[in-house]
């Protein structure tokens, strides 16, 4: 009856996802983050922070590991952190001068 067909495939993202978590449910905690800067690497990403929201929900705070950028605490209220965190978007910032460029 005419139904349109829906690609319904996983996008990249998804199946990096998914091979995240097939792989983290085997692991100890400890190993979940060094596994996810690992494949994030593998793509390109590098500084790769995971930030982890304090009891008060005020500071994102990174969490510590190896392959990590540990960088600063950052407020949930100001920072772009903060605003991805608020609204589950994805927040962009320009590259620091001199990254990126030839």
């Amino acid at each position: 009856m005419g139904e349109e067909s829906v690609d319904r495939s996983e996008g990249f993202g998804e199946q990096l996802l998914g091979l995240l978590l097939d792989r983290a449910r085997l692991m100890p905690p400890q190993l979940i983050a060094p596994l996810v800067a690992e494949e994030v690497a593998k793509i390109g990403g590098r500084d790769v922070s995971i930030l982890l929201q304090d009891y008060a929900q005020e500071v994102l705070v990174p969490l510590a590991g190896s392959k990590l950028h540990v960088g600063q605490p950052e407020p949930v209220i100001g920072s772009p952190a903060g605003r991805s965190f608020l609204s589950a978007d994805v927040v962009e910032e320009p590259p620091p001068p001199g990254v990126g460029t030839s």
